[in-house]
């Protein structure tokens, strides 16, 4: 006596819902990351500003504003950088590049006496 037993069969009808759901998650996660860049390198621009901003004898109470940004006109590799706003001048803003972990000041940031 042969017993029926039903195999589990996607079939196209499920293959095409799969798609159907996971197809404009992936799009959209490859548009946020070529126009926006990746929020964790955005991060770890930031942190080494912060960490040029120490070097150069600033207090974190010195610190007006670091803010990571990704530039998309440039080349992948130079394309993360931040800004820095001291209190001591809130008016200037000092733009600094983050490629391969080296730092490159656009605005020389002074040592503070």
């Amino acid at each position: 006596m042969k017993k029926n037993i039903k195999k589990f069969n996607f079939g196209k009808k499920s293959l095409i819902i799969v798609l159907a759901i996971t197809l404009p998650f992936s799009l959209y996660s490859s548009y946020v990351l070529f126009f926006y860049g990746n929020p964790k390198k955005i991060a770890a621009a930031e942190d080494e500003a912060y960490q040029l901003v120490l070097e150069k004898g600033y207090e974190p109470s010195d610190i007006n504003l670091i803010k990571g940004y990704f530039n998309i006109k440039e080349q992948r590799s130079k394309a993360y950088g931040a800004i820095i706003s001291l209190k001591d001048t809130p008016d200037n803003s000092y733009n600094v590049s983050i490629n391969n972990g080296d730092i490159f000041e656009f605005d020389k940031l002074p040592e503070k006496n």
